[in-house]
């Protein structure tokens, strides 16, 4: 019998199905953090060259930084150990789930009736920056604070929105199979 169909066998067992995910996901273990970063949430700018010096610079990298920092100071002392073990044990086996709100300020000039509709997302910010530019930010800062490479993140759910009180929420999912 071909390996595709003896896969394809398999797949149809429940019984042997439910035996080995249960004992590859016998010792599981979930951390569910969540964060709210104030203020108007930040893009990805991409590295650019300097004219002289002729050496990559970042001009969000200060930005960068305090919110790195922000981030890292919001995780109590058990997930901070925790994650810090993950990141450096290299055989590891544990995925990232992000799911994320970016909340961009109202603009000025908006009528009263505009800001509700914006407020209660009727109207949404189809505008620049990309939603992409902000995932690469968010998942560059939490780089090294939850996990240890981009390769673990394994789901990207985000969102933009208007609001008068800007800010980014971001629940993370952090499941471990193997430490």
């Amino acid at each position: 019998m071909a390996k595709r169909e003896k896969i394809e066998e398999k797949l149809l067992d429940q019984k042997y199905i439910k035996k080995i995910t249960s004992e590859y996901i016998k010792d599981k273990h979930i951390i569910n953090i969540s964060f709210s970063y104030p203020g108007q949430p930040e893009n990805y700018a991409r590295e650019r060259y300097t004219s002289r010096g002729k050496r990559f610079y970042n001009k969000k990298a200060k930005q960068m930084d305090e919110a790195n920092k922000f981030y890292a100071s919001q995780l109590d002392v058990l997930t901070r150990d925790k994650l810090n073990k993950l990141i450096a044990n290299k055989d590891a086996e544990y995925y990232i789930k992000i799911d994320a709100d970016f909340y961009l300020k109202t603009p000025d000039g908006n009528s009263i009736k505009q800001t509700v509709l914006k407020e209660e997302k009727v109207i949404l910010p189809a505008i620049r920056p990309d939603l992409d530019n902000y995932d690469k930010f968010l998942v560059d800062v939490l780089h090294n604070i939850l996990f240890d490479d981009d390769k673990r993140v394994v789901s990207l759910k985000t969102n933009k929105y208007y609001s008068i009180n800007p800010r980014t929420d971001v629940r993370v999912e952090v499941i471990i199979l193997k430490l």
